[in-house]
């Protein structure tokens, strides 16, 4: 039901956007992702 992304945390630092780049993948880390029912 909740589908759809509300807001990223990347390393503890909430993201503007939710587009992760590649170096940002590969230099490791935690990735939080918060869900929701609505379209943000």
């Amino acid at each position: 039901k909740n589908v759809y992304v509300q807001k990223m945390v990347l390393n503890g630092k909430l993201m503007n956007s939710l587009f992760i780049s590649h170096a940002d993948i590969m230099n490791g880390g935690e990735i939080t992702f918060y869900m929701g029912a609505k379209h943000r």
